[in-house]
């Protein structure tokens, strides 16, 4: 699978492909997809993944990382993934399309790629 994105004028790399991701996966699922973003902040629990989504009741959990390989979980988004996981939830680290897989696997989209 394939992502095309550009890059913005003084946006992380990261964030242009959470971007383009998250794009993909809207018309992927489509209404079968609920989204939030969760902010980040002082009053923020720390840790916890950059998007959260429900797709057909199962709750998933994304952090997305610099898709040149320069991003790293921190030891609390490591924790915070753990605990995902264990509580039954789809926790990825997506750096690049295949790090989709699991969540393809387990929950498969009912549109096509887009091209």
């Amino acid at each position: 699978m394939a992502f095309a994105f550009q890059r913005g004028k003084d946006r992380k790399p990261e964030a242009i492909f959470a971007t383009a991701v998250m794009r993909q996966l809207r018309a992927l699922y489509g209404a079968r997809m609920w989204e939030t973003a969760f902010p980040g902040g002082l009053a923020a629990r720390s840790g916890i993944p950059d998007r959260l989504l429900c797709i057909d009741g199962r709750f998933v959990a994304l952090e997305f990382k610099n898709p040149n390989g320069s991003g790293r979980l921190g030891p609390k988004q490591k924790q915070e993934i753990e605990l995902l996981r264990r509580s039954g939830a789809i926790a990825l680290v997506v750096s690049s399309a295949a790090d989709l897989d699991p969540l393809f696997d387990a929950l498969p989209p009912t549109q096509r790629m887009i091209n």
